[in-house]
């Protein structure tokens, strides 16, 4: 899909979850939650495109779906991943919002916290693929 597709689906979800908030449908943390893994992976990218000083026009392999399928993981196993994680957030998000809507943020640093562990493994297994073929 490219960043052309995913930029438009981006959008669009984020004006659906806002469109939510200010409808009082769901509070804020719930779009959030639900496409964290996306939200997550673009996030830390654009911050570590940004501190390196990389244009943001600039073609890349940096966000951490391509870096799994660099390693070996493939199509399969990437999409394995993420639509793992899609899964938890989504089902943790509508649980949340069904039995304990004030528990919502709580559950969202907590989902952070576990993609923060997740990432950090995924750059671990990147930086030693790396040293390893120099």
């Amino acid at each position: 899909m490219g960043d052309g597709g995913s930029v438009g689906l981006g959008f669009l979800a984020a004006a659906f979850g806002y469109a939510g908030i200010r409808a009082e449908i769901w509070p804020a943390w719930f779009p959030l939650l639900v496409f964290l893994p996306f939200v997550a992976d673009a996030t830390v990218t654009v911050l570590r495109r940004a501190r390196a000083r990389r244009s943001p026009f600039e073609a890349h392999r940096t966000h951490y779906y391509q870096r799994l399928h660099q390693m070996g993981s493939g199509h399969r196993g990437t999409l394995l991943f993420y639509g793992i994680l899609i899964v938890g957030t989504s089902a943790s998000a509508s649980f949340t919002l069904a039995v304990a809507p004030g528990a919502g943020w709580p559950v969202l640093a907590a989902w952070i916290a576990a993609i923060g562990v997740l990432f950090a493994g995924i750059d671990y297994h990147w930086r030693r693929r790396t040293s390893e073929q120099q």
